[in-house]
């Protein structure tokens, strides 16, 4: 069986970087101690051993998924192109990325760029300063599965279950700093966020007929980002040349 877990697009502080995340998927999430402190749970330490990362998901709640957007020939290559060096790629910067915006078409900014809180959520996903790659839209979109989004009244999706998962990682490493966040994406893989990963994985969940597919959908690795090349491929499945 082949795993969806990939490289991800994690964007810090207004800049984007690649980060070995496995998208995200809980430690134990385990109620409060028998002594009944929360905080003793909140402060544990993390099997990793790293201070900046968040093992008990006793405040956590998974965010519901909002409905895929994507907008075909939205963005031009170009537009794409000066996107991924301005904002999300090696070369990215807050000022740059600004800049970006302000000299674009407002339909292609709003397709790559929406807020956590609208009612729909193109390519990247930003709420306070961060943005995160909608990795879990992408798959839908990539697998014709956007009618099946909890939201529009599915079952629940692929991408519904990719986005809890990713959520939980944020949460667990969201702030750590780049040189720790491998480490920590790999120890809430295996420990606090390894429910929703599990969620992912069954034979029986939403991305089973994927996982289990001879051949992979087409595309499907344009839904994990790690360099620029494929950041650029990632915003053409939502705002360019479509999946």
């Amino acid at each position: 069986m082949s795993s969806l877990f990939g490289p991800a697009l994690a964007c810090v502080g207004g800049t984007c970087v690649a980060c070995t995340n496995k998208t995200c998927p809980q430690f134990d999430g385990s109620p409060p101690d028998a002594d009944g402190d929360v905080a003793s749970d909140v402060t544990m330490t993390c099997p990793s051993g790293l201070a900046c990362e968040q093992c008990s998901l006793v405040t956590f709640t998974a965010p519901t998924m909002q409905a895929t957007a994507a907008a075909v020939g939205a963005c031009t290559p170009q537009e794409i192109t000066s996107f991924v060096a301005a904002c999300s790629g090696s070369t990215a910067s807050k000022t740059a990325c600004n800049t970006w915006q302000s000299q674009t078409a407002n339909g292609c900014t709003t397709c790559l760029l929406s807020n956590a809180t609208a009612t729909s959520w193109g390519a990247l996903v930003c709420d306070s300063g961060i943005c995160l790659a909608n990795q879990g839209g992408c798959i839908d979109l990539i697998t014709n599965a956007v009618a099946s989004e909890v939201v529009r009244g599915g079952k629940g999706s692929c991408g519904d279950d990719m986005a809890a998962a990713q959520a939980c990682h944020q949460f667990a490493c969201g702030t750590c700093a780049d040189v720790d966040y491998s480490t920590c994406d790999e120890s809430a893989a295996q420990n606090e966020c390894k429910p929703y990963g599990d969620v992912v994985e069954s034979t029986t969940g939403a991305c089973a007929a994927i996982l289990s597919a001879d051949v992979p959908p087409a595309n499907i690795g344009a839904c994990f980002p790690h360099d620029d090349a494929t950041d650029e491929d990632f915003a053409n499945v939502f705002c360019g040349t479509g999946p």
